[in-house]
């Protein structure tokens, strides 16, 4: 998601079935400079990370959860730009196992 310059956005989708967020996988471009904040939850629990946002540059790092979601509830991701010169692209992708 393109966000842009001191700008935040928070992006949800409902859960597409009962299930367990097994990873989370966020990249931060070079340049970010730790100026582009993330964090991500769902309903109102936020579990990446445990409080507060995380804010790194140039990786893109895999967290392993096991985080039980179901079908009804909506998950969220925000991002904040705090970086007053550019625009920053950044990709957080959710692995979510259905549960059997």
């Amino acid at each position: 998601q393109n966000v842009a310059a001191l700008q935040g956005i928070i992006l949800t989708q409902e859960a597409p079935f009962d299930g367990y967020v097994r990873e989370v996988k966020i990249h931060w471009p070079p340049g970010a400079a730790g100026l582009v904040s993330v964090r991500v939850g769902y309903r109102t629990k936020q579990f990446l990370p445990f409080e507060g946002f995380l804010a790194l540059d140039n990786v893109t790092p895999t967290y392993p959860f096991n985080e039980y979601v179901q079908h009804t509830e909506n998950i969220f991701v925000e991002i904040q730009n705090a970086d007053a010169a550019n625009a920053h692209r950044i990709t957080v992708m959710l692995n979510i196992r259905e549960k059997v």
